[in-house]
């Protein structure tokens, strides 16, 4: 009994299917090799200490400016410290406390010695190093110890900043006159009531800008990832 033809036509359509199939699956397998290759070449690069070195000296680089440009302006003595600060934070989630800590330690000094407005740079050093030490006291429980510790915090490093002001640096005090801008009598630093309150009002601005912190810098982390992929 012949063959029938008809079944090995269509058994030798099949084999051809099989075998362009088969010939697909090996590109993709081999694209895919080579994606995975890239995608491991690129994260070895982005771990490099080349890569960080870059990555937090151009942060460093635009703090700086956004510190410079706002000392053109009064307002800008605390704002620009405020966004120099959030400028540093990807660098935070991105490589580490320790890159953190490092880049903000370079650009205080470096603030320290350009900056024409000295209560600005001051500012910055005794702020700047917040959103690192905030993970460790974001740990403490209860709420309310979290709270009072971010307080007397806050309270230290103002009066320590002021007191470094007034006395070490020798910026005049501005103020007017009466009782309310005069001296307190055993206060340190010669504090008013003027300076008081104004220490006062800080406490509420310092836990608002601390809980945005966290919001702020996932949202700066993320935009900054997407622009380093490209």
């Amino acid at each position: 009994m012949s063959p029938d033809p008809r079944k090995d036509s269509t058994a030798g359509i099949a084999d051809r299917r099989d075998s362009a199939a088969g010939s697909a699956a090996r590109r993709d397998s081999i694209a895919g090799s080579a994606a995975s290759r890239d995608s491991a070449a690129g994260s070895a690069a982005r771990r490099s200490p080349a890569y960080k070195a870059a990555c937090c000296g151009a942060l460093c680089a635009l703090a700086l400016v956004i510190m410079l440009a706002g000392s053109l302006i009064w307002v800008g003595v605390y704002a620009a410290p405020l966004l120099a600060v959030w400028v540093l934070l990807p660098i935070q989630n991105l490589f580490g406390n320790k890159a953190a800590l490092t880049a903000f330690f370079a650009a205080a000094v470096i603030s320290l010695l350009i900056l024409p407005d000295r209560e600005m740079a001051l500012f910055f050093c005794c702020f700047g190093w917040w959103p690192a030490a905030k993970t460790h006291v974001d740990r403490l429980r209860p709420a309310a110890a979290r709270v009072a510790v971010k307080v007397l915090i806050y309270l230290a490093v103002a009066v320590l900043m002021y007191g470094v002001l007034l006395e070490v640096l020798g910026i005049p005090r501005d103020g007017g006159s009466g009782s309310f801008f005069s001296p307190i009598p055993g206060m340190p630093f010669g504090f008013s009531a003027a300076d008081l309150v104004f220490l006062g009002v800080g406490i509420p601005v310092f836990l608002l800008a601390d809980a945005t912190l966290s919001r702020i810098s996932a949202a700066l982390t993320a935009r900054l990832r997407r622009l380093l992929r490209r």
